[in-house]
């Protein structure tokens, strides 16, 4: 039977990285596979074990999983969230990326910030028309791409996963507020930085995100 990865380690040893590869920080499927791989990581002998490490991540407390990098999944450790917050709640940030987005996205961005948190299902059966459900889900994407909100996958009384749209506001735990104000807008970019995640996302959106 092969060892299962040690992702704590991975994890102690790098305080951002990316599910597949980039130019700019550590990947999890090649750290997994122990070698680069090409193509679709789901077909890889290891899939299963790389599926796995991504889900353990994704439900951890002290782990954070967003779009931030280049529009691939990106964990970030718990100990950069003061910075990321302090700059994602930037009143200037938060006006220059409303002016970037479509119309679209700007309204489900200003509901997502109304209420805190949103089903995007229960949102999506609000659609009268497939043409309506696809202009939403452009919308998420782009503000998914954009970091303007926390996107994840929740279970649900159902039993079943479902996507969640959170606010940054309505996400962040109160200690990581409370750190995030100590911080000054250029210490907070420092900070990011000096892991390897840009301060400023990419805000068009793609078609494939990955």
């Amino acid at each position: 039977m092969a060892a299962k990865p040690d992702v704590d380690a991975f994890l102690a040893r790098h305080a951002v990285f990316t599910l597949t590869r980039t130019a700019r920080l550590p990947c999890l499927v090649d750290w997994i596979a122990g070698a680069t791989v090409r193509g679709s990581w789901w077909a890889h002998p290891k899939g299963g074990a790389i599926f796995a490490a991504a889900s353990a991540l994704e439900d951890r407390d002290d782990v954070l999983v967003t779009k931030w990098v280049d529009g691939k999944v990106t964990f970030i450790r718990r100990d950069l969230w003061p910075a990321l917050y302090r700059v994602v709640s930037d009143s200037a940030q938060h006006t220059s990326l409303r002016a970037s987005l479509g119309a679209a996205a700007r309204t489900l961005w200003d509901r997502v910030e109304a209420d805190g948190a949103l089903r995007f299902d229960v949102v999506r059966a609000e659609c009268a028309t497939p043409a309506a459900r696809r202009a939403l889900s452009r919308a998420r994407t782009e503000l998914e791409r954009a970091c303007a909100i926390v996107v994840a996958s929740e279970h649900t009384e159902s039993g079943r996963h479902e996507v969640t749209l959170r606010s940054w506001k309505k996400w962040a735990p109160r200690a990581v507020v409370a750190a995030a104000g100590k911080l000054s807008l250029d210490t907070a970019r420092e900070q990011l930085e000096r892991a390897g995640l840009p301060t400023e996302v990419q805000r068009k959106p793609r078609s494939k995100i990955s």
